[in-house]
């Protein structure tokens, strides 16, 4: 074809023996620099009887990234108003070729299950199949919209159960870290202790909770405490409520190592508190306890699991930390514990006022009345049906 002018040519020759073809996606488009990534295959399927020794089915199959396939067959020319043209031009001769392509209408290729979970599913996508050929071939624009949308969302669901399956596969858990988390074992929610010991003092000691190291670290803010005691607790002080609360509880008949067992219970009432979201944050060992980072070291030792992903925090590590803190306060309250000081901090939806008592049972308390409870010495041994009820229900 030469150009003659600015607005005449001449064609000479139009080539159709190239096998170019156009590719329409009917559900979909094709992304930018996509037609790199994907590998065309051209199948002929003739028939060799002599009544359609001359029609030719053509299929033309792509073939893309993760294993995804396009398949569509050819658009006769005789259903065609006019004949498609692709032009290619030469810039130094200024001579172009005209030739004439097919084209091919593809879908999502959605491979069929090799055994199907009953007859009725086989019937169900045969059925579909058969009606969206009828709607293709005699469906208004409404069914034909219908259709192209549930093949739209049947693609977007099987993409979408890939990417589960694929994330899915990345996830893994230490079932080694897991393996402490023994809710059969009473020992397990409890500090380290004498059960045979004679008097309370010696059943339950902070120094079974908490390391020489551990304990050092909090002797500058414990003499803080026993020369200014806090008042009150505004937002933003580093004492809480329940802190200043307890404090006033014990009166001014206190020492260095009670001041210390509030801190400990204190820092662990705030672990339960804190949102799970802050608790994966890579600082959180600064923030449990604002006064030792050795403490909150403890703390989040004791009481979340750390796999490959992220810091988890258990059920039954939340029941130990409750266990500890209950500990914790009563050693620091004479191993008399009133109710009232530590309910409104951990009643919830979860933890109610009978489940509550059940914890301080295996904790070895008993109550004398008034919402008080006091350890006595020797602890029983706590027996596995009590220990049943005590789980958390589910």
């Amino acid at each position: 074809m030469e150009k003659k002018g600015r607005s005449k040519c001449i064609i000479d020759e139009v080539i159709s023996c190239r096998n170019a073809a156009i590719i329409n996606f009917e559900e979909g488009v094709l992304l930018k620099n996509g037609a790199n990534k994907l590998k065309c295959k051209l199948i002929d399927t003739s028939n060799d009887s002599e009544e359609s020794s001359s029609s030719i089915q053509q299929t033309m199959v792509l073939m893309g990234d993760d294993n995804e396939k396009f398949i569509g067959k050819l658009v006769p020319p005789d259903k065609s108003n006019c004949l498609s043209l692709i032009m290619i031009r030469d810039k130094q001769t200024n001579k172009a070729q005209l030739i004439q392509v097919s084209q091919y209408n593809t879908s999502k290729y959605i491979q069929e299950k090799e055994n199907s979970e009953s007859e009725n599913d086989s019937i169900d996508d045969k059925y579909e199949t058969k009606r969206d050929n009828l709607y293709k071939t005699f469906g208004s624009k409404k069914s034909l919209r219908m259709m192209y949308m549930g093949s739209k969302t049947k693609v977007n669901k099987e993409a979408t159960n890939k990417k589960i399956d694929k994330t899915a596969s990345e996830i893994t858990v230490d079932i080694e870290d897991l393996k402490d988390l023994n809710g059969d074992n009473v020992d397990y929610y409890l500090p380290k202790c004498d059960r045979e010991a004679i008097n309370p003092e010696g059943v339950y000691k902070l120094t079974s909770m908490l390391s020489a190291e551990e304990l050092e670290s909090l002797d500058e803010v414990a003499d803080h405490v026993l020369s200014d005691p806090p008042l009150e607790s505004p937002e933003g002080s580093e004492f809480s409520p329940f802190f200043v609360m307890a404090l006033k509880y014990l009166g001014s008949n206190h020492n260095s190592m009670q001041i210390k067992c509030l801190l400990f219970a204190d820092a662990i009432l705030y672990f339960l508190k804190l949102h799970m979201d802050k608790l994966r944050k890579k600082k959180i060992s600064s923030t449990v306890c604002p006064f030792s980072k050795n403490v909150s070291r403890k703390i989040l030792e004791e009481f979340t699991v750390v796999t490959e992903v992220e810091r988890l925090r258990p059920e039954q590590a939340i029941d130990k930390a409750i266990c500890w803190f209950l500990i914790s306060t009563l050693i620091a309250c004479k191993f008399s514990l009133d109710t009232a000081l530590v309910c409104p901090y951990l009643l919830n939806k979860k933890l109610d006022l009978p489940r509550f008592e059940k914890i301080l049972k295996v904790i070895g308390l008993s109550p004398l009345g008034s919402g008080i409870w006091t350890l006595k010495a020797p602890l029983t041994s706590f027996s596995p049906r009590k220990l049943k009820k005590f789980k958390r229900s589910r």
